[in-house]
């Protein structure tokens, strides 16, 4: 009998999990590396042996996102809330919404916050000029990018890999 292997990485903004046999798991991962690559991300090695025979975690050549000088100028923290110093361009067609996903996308990266109570975000985009009833409403045309949990005053919104990837296009291309 085979025995059972599991694996559960993260890479950046993406994570991998398997479990099965051996050549199974090791197929798999190959698969999840070169999916990487082909999106443009370059995965930073796992692990490499040192001179000693220690092992060292190895830097990734390539930081992923944004240079901190452009976040930097970008975000503004303010106590628990990260705030939108440059708006997306008035030419946006849900600047809003679009507004919204940046600053997400600002917790996750300056305050390493996945998950933002919708009450911080509102908080957040009043701060930076936005003004929005329901952030619900706001982010309705980039439902694509994120997941939200909880309802009401409780709920709480986690940009998923698309919107890390579609906020790090719009920095790049916005405000580099």
């Amino acid at each position: 009998m085979e025995s059972i292997h599991k694996l559960q990485i993260k890479l950046g903004d993406a994570e991998f999990s398997a479990e099965g046999p051996d050549a199974l798991v090791r197929e798999a991962f190959e698969k999840f590396l070169q999916a990487l690559q082909a999106r443009g991300a370059t995965p930073p090695l796992l692990a490499k042996e040192n001179g000693s025979g220690e092992r060292e975690e190895a830097k990734d050549a390539q930081e992923a996102g944004p240079p901190s000088s452009v976040l930097d100028r970008l975000f503004k923290v303010e106590g628990e809330i990260v705030t939108l110093q440059l708006l997306p361009p008035s030419e946006s067609t849900n600047r809003p919404g679009d507004a919204a996903i940046l600053v997400l996308y600002g917790f996750k990266t300056v305050r390493k916050l996945d998950t933002v109570p919708v009450t911080k975000l509102n908080d957040a985009l009043r701060k930076s000029g936005i003004n929005v009833e329901r952030v619900d409403r706001t982010l309705a045309g980039h439902s694509g990018l994120y997941m939200k949990g909880g309802a009401k005053s409780g709920g709480k919104y986690t940009l998923n890999n698309q919107g890390v990837a579609q906020a790090e296009r719009w920095i790049n291309g916005w405000f580099s």
